[in-house]
């Protein structure tokens, strides 16, 4: 990743280019570098394989530019960005684009100003998680791995499955999902702001599915940790154990019923449908749910977020 130094720089050198802009009334440059890393399993009992699979990172950086333009019918404003450069000439690119793009809008008074209180959250990201190697990285989805194995070698009823001349393998138990690592660093600098602010965070996630094929059996694990020494891969275990649990499990008949949602599909529907419909992308081309729904209620009154 793009270290803090260079982008507290960028941001730096990019604010004291646009001071200097006679055009700008004030502006904001917000620059950025994010990564993601994956570790992806694939285990399957009765078919060789490698358990953990494809390691790979995806990286993205660039900067953006949010400026108020002096005109003599007021203020416009614009926002452009430039991503995969940290130059000036980056900076000055977004700065065209912000400025081609420019409107008039009237319920825009001024950038964001410091508020009295003191920054209380500082240095909070893992810098193990921050600097992560190739091999901390596969390590991480062995661990996940290794927790949903265990699970299923240690339980008493899977082993009751199979006869004498089986071996639990012959259930065909497989483990999948990955691993997923965020990290994130930013810098940003505005007219409002007496220096350029800079940030860190990151974030280790695991979304595990184990089956007990044999059985049709399946479950499901999720775990979220910020901390690399924190992460045990506890994903793994607890799907493997829903798994086995959902061993000898009926299908209910068709109809209604009351059901609790837990974290996952919660998080899923607010994802997946409620946070997109929100957009006003979504509004402009019509394809919001809750398009036409204006001052009428969407939710039941117990749903609370």
């Amino acid at each position: 990743m793009v270290n803090l130094t260079t982008l507290k720089e960028t941001a730096e050198e990019g604010l004291r280019f646009l001071r200097r802009q006679k055009d700008v009334h004030e502006a904001e440059l917000f620059v950025a570098d994010n990564a993601v890393l994956t570790a992806r399993l694939n285990y399957v009992s009765h078919i060789p394989c490698n358990g953990v699979e494809e390691p790979k990172s995806i990286e993205s950086y660039g900067l953006s530019v949010r400026a108020v333009f002096t005109d003599p019918k007021g203020h416009r404003v614009g926002m452009g960005s430039e991503p995969g450069n940290l130059s000036l000439d980056g900076v000055k690119a977004a700065l065209d684009k912000a400025r081609r793009i420019a409107v008039q809008d009237p319920h825009f008074t001024r950038l964001p100003v410091p508020s009295s209180e003191r920054r209380t959250l500082l240095k909070y990201h893992d810098p193990a998680t921050m600097e992560l190697t190739d091999t901390d990285l596969v390590q991480a989805g062995w661990r996940a791995l290794s927790q949903a194995l265990g699970v299923f070698e240690e339980n008493g009823s899977l082993k009751t499955l199979v006869s004498a001349k089986q071996r639990l393998r012959d259930l065909g138990l497989i483990v999948g999902g990955d691993v997923t690592i965020l990290q994130e660093r930013i810098a940003i600098g505005s007219s409002q702001l007496p220096k350029v602010q800079t940030d860190e965070s990151s974030l280790i996630a695991s979304f595990i599915t184990a089956m007990v094929e044999r059985e049709d059996a399946k479950g499901t694990g999720f775990a979220c940790s910020t901390h690399l020494n924190k992460f045990r891969g506890e994903a793994g275990a607890e799907a493997a154990r829903n798994a086995v649990a959902a061993v000898g499990g009926v299908r209910i008949k068709d109809g209604e019923y009351r059901v609790i949602l837990g974290p996952q599909p919660v998080a899923d529907l607010l994802s997946n449908l409620v946070i997109p419909s929100l957009s006003a992308d979504a509004f402009y081309d019509r394809s919001s749910t809750f398009h036409g729904q204006l001052s009428r209620q969407v939710a039941n009154e117990m749903v609370s977020i």
